[in-house]
């Protein structure tokens, strides 16, 4: 490949990461906005809370493909611990089948991370989200209701959890556009493993 094929495929890429994030962003304020204006009294998330980031997300691709886009320093400078928690969860998911597919494998994998106390490698020391405008769809849409007291406990501990119907709060969009954007296939997967796919396929 020449110079002048080199730079045509960088300016590509960088028309298609803008394009990417363009949507992504469009498509997260009109869920944001639809939580905002559904979301229940009772629920209790406040700035600062972060137990619910111990949890083992699933994302898309194209979600972590965006925060790749938006975000490529960051996600450069947490790439140890990205290969590290990957590792972990191949270690995890041992012995479990299809995690992505099957609910009571999923479930089991979810439970055993949270024993592990992995916590997102996007949290500050603060509490705070690095990414908050950019963070995925299941960060965005997971509410508590019951006492926050209850969150960051141990395994068996009852939290309850509003959940925003599907199609009307933007899941069956993100599942649609996914599919759209990886050749009719919704690629499902931990955040963890996605954003290293993302990140070494930028």
């Amino acid at each position: 490949m020449n110079r002048h094929e080199t730079r045509a495929q960088a300016a590509n890429l960088r028309r298609a990461n803008e394009r990417l994030r363009g949507e992504m962003r469009a498509f997260y304020n009109r869920v944001d906005d639809w939580h905002e204006s559904n979301k229940p009294d009772t629920v209790r998330c406040t700035k600062g809370c972060a137990a619910c980031c111990q949890q083992l997300i699933v994302s898309t691709l194209p979600e972590a493909r965006h925060v790749v886009a938006a975000r490529p320093a960051l996600v450069e400078s947490v790439l140890p611990t990205l290969i590290e928690q990957d590792a972990l969860g191949g270690r995890l998911s041992a012995g479990l089948g299809d995690v992505v597919r099957d609910p009571v494998a999923r479930q089991e994998l979810c439970e055993r991370w949270w024993d592990a106390k992995q916590m997102c490698v996007f949290l500050s020391a603060d509490n705070e989200c690095k990414i908050y405008a950019d963070r995925p769809y299941a960060c965005r849409s997971y509410f508590v209701t019951s006492d926050p007291q209850s969150c960051g406990g141990e395994r068996g501990q009852t939290v309850n959890i509003w959940s925003p119907p599907t199609k009307d709060s933007g899941h069956q969009e993100l599942f649609e556009m996914s599919a759209k954007r990886e050749g009719g296939e919704v690629v499902l997967g931990s955040l963890p493993a996605l954003l290293l796919y993302a990140w070494r396929h930028r």
